[in-house]
Order: C-alpha cells, then sequence, then structure tokens
C-alpha cells in the first residue's frame, strides 16, 4: 500500500574540500531538504563532487520524479547514483520504490534486500520490501519484515499499517485491527490506516464502525477513491443502496473503474436491474480477465430466473485467474452459487462441483 522512502545523508570525508566544492556539495544537501526538480537538477551538474555526494544529488533527482510519477525516469537517476556509489544503501532503496510502482515486485525485493545487505537496520527498507511482499502475497514473510522495520524503531508508523494489511489479508482481523489502532495512536492523520481498519471492520460484519473510519478516511483525502469505494460497500451490506450509489458515483468522478462491479451489485440489490446490467457489462470490458464482473453478471441472470446464463457466467468466473483478495472473495461467491445451481438444476450432482474458494479481504 504505502512505501516509505528516507533520504540518508552522506558525509564527505578525508581532506576539508576547497570553497567551490563546498558550494556545490550545498546543491546536493539543498536537493535533499528541498525536493524540487530545479535544484535536484543542478546537484547533478555540480563539479568536483566525491563518488557519495554525486550519488546523493542523483538520488534525490530520483525522488523528485518519482514523486511526479515518472518512475522510468526516477530509475535512470537511481541507476546513476548506484554507478557513481554502489555502496549507497538510500538508491537501492528509492530503486525498489519506483521498481514496485511499476508492479515489478521481484526486482524491487531484490533491491530492498540489497539496501538492508548494505545497512542492516534500515527500517524503511525493511518497510518496503514487506509492502512489495504483500502485493506478492507472501504475507507471513511480509509480517516478518515488519515486525523487523517495528523492532528496529516502534514508532515507525506506516510500518503498523503495513503489517496490519497484511493481517486482514490473512483474515486475522483482531490482530489487523489492533495494528491499525497503534498506526493511528502515532499518526491520527493517516489516512490508509482508517481506510484499512474500516475494511477489517467491515469484514467482521461491522458496517458501523466501519463507515465511522471510512468517513474519517474521506474526511482527510476526498481526492482518493478508497474510502468512498469501501463505505459504499458498507452500504450496501446495510441495505442503504442510495447512500451506496452515492459512494460508488464519488468514486467514479476519481476515475476509479473498479466500483463500476460494486455499483452494479447496488442496483441489482434495489431491483433496477436494467442499471445494474450496464454496470456490470462496463466492468466487464474495463477488466476482462478479473472473475468480478461475472460474478455479477451471474447474480444478475439469476434475479432475472436465467439459470443456466448465471451458470455459465459462474463457470468464467472460476476460469479467471485471483490474484488479489477481491477476486479470490468473487470466485469463492461464483463456486458457492455454482454448488447451489447445480443442486437445482441435477439433483445429486453438487459434490461434483469445484469446492469454495477461501474468502479473502481486499487489497488495498
Amino acid at each position: 500500500m504505502i512505501l516509505v522512502r528516507c533520504t540518508i545523508l552522506g558525509f564527505a570525508l578525508g581532506l576539508t574540500l576547497p570553497h567551490l566544492a563546498i558550494a556545490q556539495t550545498d546543491f546536493v544537501t539543498r536537493c535533499e531538504s528541498e525536493q524540487t526538480l530545479e535544484v535536484c537538477e543542478q546537484a547533478v551538474k555540480s563539479k568536483g563532487l566525491s563518488a557519495r555526494d554525486k550519488a546523493r544529488a542523483y538520488n534525490g533527482l530520483g525522488s523528485v520524479r518519482d514523486t511526479a510519477a515518472d518512475y522510468d525516469g526516477a530509475i535512470a537517476d537511481y541507476d546513476k547514483a548506484i554507478e557513481a556509489d554502489p555502496t549507497f544503501a538510500d538508491a537501492y532503496n528509492g530503486r525498489g520504490f519506483s521498481l514496485r510502482s511499476k508492479q515489478e515486485h521481484d526486482r524491487a525485493i531484490a533491491d530492498f534486500t540489497e539496501a538492508i545487505r548494505l545497512l542492516p537496520d534500515f527500517k524503511e527498507a525493511y518497510n518496503n520490501r514487506g509492502w512489495a511482499l504483500i502485493e506478492k502475497g507472501e504475507y507471513d514473510k511480509a509480517i516478518v519484515d515488519l515486525n523487523e522495520a517495528i523492532r528496529i524503531d516502534p514508532k515507525l508508523a506506516w510500518s503498523y499499517n503495513n503489517r496490519g494489511w497484511a493481517y486482514s489479508e490473512k483474515a486475522d482481523y483482531d490482530r489487523a485491527i489492533a495494528d491499525l489502532d497503534e498506526a493511528l495512536r502515532l499518526d491520527p492523520q493517516m489516512y490508509w490506516a482508517y481506510v484499512n481498519r474500516g475494511w477489517s471492520y467491515a469484514q467482521k460484519g461491522e458496517h458501523h464502525r466501519a463507515i465511522i473510519d471510512l468517513s474519517e478516511a474521506i474526511r482527510l483525502r476526498p481526492d482518493n477513491a478508497s474510502g468512498f469505494n469501501y463505505r459504499g460497500s458498507s452500504y450496501v451490506e446495510l441495505g442503504n443502496y442510495d447512500l451506496a450509489i452515492a459512494d460508488f458515483d464519488a468514486a467514479l468522478k476519481l476515475e476509479d473503474q473498479s466500483v463500476y462491479v460494486l455499483r452494479g451489485d447496488a442496483y441489482r440489490l434495489k431491483g433496477d436491474l436494467a442499471k445494474a446490467k450496464e454496470d456490470y457489462d462496463r466492468a466487464l470490458e474495463a477488466y476482462p480477465a478479473e472473475p468480478q464482473s461475472r460474478l455479477g453478471r451471474g447474480l444478475l441472470a439469476e434475479a432475472q430466473g436465467s439459470k443456466q446464463d448465471a451458470r455459465a457466467e459462474y463457470l468464467l468466473a472460476l476460469s479467471l485467474d485471483a490474484k488479489v483478495a477481491v477476486q479470490r472473495i468473487a470466485k469463492a461467491k461464483a463456486a458457492e452459487r455454482l454448488i447451489a445451481l447445480n443442486a437445482e438444476l441435477s439433483p445429486g450432482t453438487a459434490s461434483t462441483t469445484p469446492a469454495p474458494v477461501k474468502p479473502a479481504p481486499v487489497a488495498l
């Protein structure tokens, strides 16, 4: 979910530098502190820098580009930082950060691992490697890394947030909530901790508490769709379909097309099957390789009395990969409905259908 970057200031060793070199090094320090493109570009052009200071300059420029979502440009800068000083741990951490943003998890993990080898107490690198491992679905390994980050710095709020996320993925919601409580104690303005805790409460069926957390998340970040997305899901569970649809509309305005299937669910349960079909079709067009829209279309077909069409949709859902938790939930529901339909259509055959997939919480 959220990675943590840090800038470890390098220190010039040896003889006192000439006045000009000191002035040039000032650009490096300013690049690290101000994090602006203009200053960092000036820093990398500075003459007479030591290998470490050159690495610091390119590392700072990479961080600026990463913040601007120019991940390829950032990676190129981190490459130059590592070329200048292959022992500069922060550059490996930064490059891993950008690689993860490109969903290149294995390369990111390799960079975080090298950063930790060079700097064994690099708490941010442990946090970031744990984050990447969560995205790979390796939750136990992630928790080991996040434990280590917390051991090094018990006040590292993001590591409690990320460990809570990992526990939530393992359906250990009480431990997840405990970690998210601690994250919010350390940082009461942490948007993602409210989102994650709200999701965990929802998975426990405590939707009123979920809505409180998700409403606070929306107050903090009305420009992020996740709070609207998950609060809408809790409203659906409570039967408040109009409020749910309003939240999904807000998420769509923020360009989160994943809510088409959720809004389709709300319309279907409200009884507006025509609008439900429109949303499920949009979801299928946007994400043809994901099972959620197939599940929605199957449930819609059942509501329309078309059991054979529903069965076909559920079979298609089960044929698709489930790489993240929301997809596993959809496949679990499709398997459950397929068993029920097979029992109705061909009594005595239910045991030959696929076993339900164990549900897991949605990744945020």
